[in-house]
């Protein structure tokens, strides 16, 4: 591979993980909200959580559904964590 195609390819990426990072921000600002709407019911939902992920893996087929679960185990938790704040404090 040539370093010109390299370097594109790389901006490209970069480009990908912004538009990730604007989601994820969004996804956070969504959960604040949820943590919100649930009141004193409890953050933490395993089987919303799992349905999720399952929802997600039937989405990406050609993406390793174990690796999948991973990446979006640690987005829900962080998604979780904010919800936390609320009920925390």
């Amino acid at each position: 591979m040539n370093e010109t195609r390299l370097k594109e390819l790389r901006l490209k990426i970069d480009s990908i993980d912004n538009s990730i990072i604007k989601m994820l921000r969004e996804r956070v600002a969504v959960a604040r909200e949820i943590g919100e709407a649930k009141g004193s019911r409890p953050v933490y939902d395993p089987e919303r959580e799992m349905a999720v992920i399952r929802r997600l893996q039937d989405l990406a087929p050609d993406i390793d559904g174990e690796a999948l679960a991973s990446v979006y185990t640690e987005i829900i938790a962080l998604c979780r964590s904010v919800q936390w704040e609320k009920t925390v404090f």
